[in-house]
């Protein structure tokens, strides 16, 4: 008897689990098919109109103070560098820019590897006369964590050679020369 309530219960259970999936698909369906109506008013009523460009809305480009703009594209006034920035490409890069008491500023970069293993990168520089941070003191290290959740940190770099400059779109250009050369953006986060 106890076996008739058992297989009368997953049969119940069975039907009811069916019924919602066929009311999950119809909601579905008509969403879809509201959405696809919705999609042809506005481009029948839009049409008739020319293509609207929105401008970014950047917080390092409303940051950006730009006295004069150089023939290669730089700022020739840097914007406010402290703070987040990410790099807009892979987004799987974070720098930190914080300013020191000398004038230079310290980019400290985070590059993930792996699941147990990333980069880091610390520049520290100065701006020169036309806008670019260049620098010839970066020092890349892997940090690798085993299955313990220990640390190991690798000194890969210790005279990295390259450039930080802002271009007149408020994104930050960094430019890795010597034996693996790379360019990254990075934007203001």
């Amino acid at each position: 008897m106890k076996k008739n309530y058992l297989v009368m219960a997953c049969v119940c259970l069975l039907a009811v689990a069916f019924a919602a999936c066929g009311k999950v698909d119809n909601e579905v369906a008509e969403s879809s098919q509201v959405t696809e109506a919705a999609v042809e008013t506005v481009a029948t009523e839009e049409s008739d109109l020319a293509p609207v460009i929105q401008p970014r809305d950047d917080e390092a480009v409303q940051e950006t103070s730009v006295v004069e703009s150089t023939d290669d594209g730089l700022v020739a006034e840097a914007p406010t560098l402290e703070g987040e920035w990410h790099d807009d490409i892979s987004g799987r890069a974070f720098m930190t820019v914080t300013a020191n008491a000398d004038g230079s500023y310290t980019f400290d970069v985070t590059w993930p590897d792996s699941a147990f293993s990333y980069y880091t990168y610390s520049i520290t520089c100065s701006e020169n006369e036309g806008g670019v941070f260049a620098y010839s003191n970066g020092v890349q290290s892997m940090v690798t964590t085993d299955e313990e959740g220990n640390s190991t940190t690798t000194v890969v770099t210790e005279n990295g050679v390259g450039s930080i400059s802002i271009l007149v779109d408020g994104t930050m250009e960094w430019i890795e020369e010597g034996d693996t050369p790379a360019i990254h953006e990075f934007v203001k986060d």
